[in-house]
């Protein structure tokens, strides 16, 4: 699949780097989690292509577009607040990407919904996504947080509608690269969960959210994740409609996990609606920060994941590129972490 409408498969890596923080360059003013956004190392570009890597999932967030709140003008108007360092940096890695011909997928994530919330989960510090100033009360946690963006509830006093702030900031990034033909896609949301927001049906976002984007790029390919919970619920149990859009799910390997236990009936829905799939997330599982808990070995799950995926058509983005200890690549040395993995993922393209 791709934007013109040609049959090709997204086989990429997700780089997250311009995620965390509210705003905040680590480099220069690391916030008190040491988090904030920070750019891809400049070789980086040229050495996703040079492995062989079609495409790139490109980390964004709200958080650090929008740090401050809008106002409103005289007329009514509501006046973003653009945080210009970040838009600046942004340039800078989709045209790193792109002059090496690495198409980028724009991902709008969210982890725990935003940095107001401090130790959502035992291994982290605090979320991202969302800016800090739409939850003013952050005794609601980041799971109400979330069944609450996806009824369109707003906390009191906060100046701009949740979902048409989010859409707002999305729209304001898919405008800036419209004519890049190279941006070839935009995942609208990151990991919708149908566990935490029980009957959550995401479809009617991604529908209205897809038209606006479409819009403003005819070309673009509208990402839409199905999301799950712990007994299979999906937030997606109808097909979005809108043109160009493609069914998505994460997938984690475990080690000992077959590629057919690993990917289930995750394919059935798209087949039924007839819509191409990504997997916006093709990982391996892991929990904690010491690398003795990384999984030993693994490509043979790996290489066996790519090749189902490659039976079905399928793309996909391996997250992820550089970073932590499940990474392909150490962001600090830039060594290859596992070049077993990395050989693995070739096997699938």
């Amino acid at each position: 699949m791709d934007s013109a409408g040609a049959t090709m498969r997204l086989l990429g890596v997700a780089e997250p780097g311009l995620i965390s923080g509210a705003g905040n360059d680590r480099a220069t003013h690391p916030d008190a989690c040491d988090e904030g956004w920070r750019l891809p190392a400049p070789t980086e570009y040229r050495d996703v292509a040079r492995a062989g890597f079609n495409s790139v999932r490109l980390g964004l967030s709200w958080a650090n577009l929008e740090p401050a709140p809008p106002h409103t003008s005289p007329a009514g108007t509501v006046v973003h607040r653009w945080n210009r360092p970040y838009l600046t940096a942004l340039d800078r890695a989709v045209a790193g990407f792109t002059r090496a011909g690495v198409a980028v997928i724009l991902d709008m994530h969210q982890n725990h919904m935003s940095p107001a919330f401090k130790w959502p989960a035992p291994d982290r510090c605090q979320g991202a996504g969302l800016p800090t100033w739409v939850y003013p009360d952050t005794s609601i946690g980041a799971t109400q947080a979330e069944c609450d963006f996806f009824a369109d509830r707003t906390e009191a006093h906060v100046p701009v509608g949740v979902q048409a702030g989010y859409s707002a900031a999305l729209i304001k990034v898919v405008r800036r690269y419209a004519a890049n033909p190279l941006v070839v896609g935009a995942d609208l949301f990151n990991e919708p969960s149908a566990g935490k927001c029980p009957g959550l049906d995401v479809a009617p976002f991604y529908r209205k959210l897809g038209a606006r984007l479409r819009h403003i790029n005819p070309h673009l390919l509208l990402i839409c994740q199905a999301g799950s919970g712990p007994g299979g619920e999906t937030a997606l149990p109808e097909p979005v409609g809108v043109p160009g859009w493609v069914y998505s799910f994460h997938l984690y390997l475990r080690p000992g996990q077959s590629a057919g236990a690993a990917l289930g009936a995750s394919f059935r829905p798209a087949a039924r609606w007839h819509v191409p799939v990504w997997v916006g997330e093709l990982g391996i599982y892991h929990r904690g920060a010491a690398a003795a808990a990384v999984p030993r070995g693994m490509s043979g799950e790996i290489r066996a994941a790519v090749a189902a995926l490659r039976r079905h058509g399928a793309g996909w983005a391996f997250h992820q590129y550089a970073g932590g200890s499940v990474a392909l690549t150490s962001r600090a040395s830039k060594q290859t972490l596992h070049p077993d993995w990395l050989a693995a993922l070739r096997s699938g393209y």
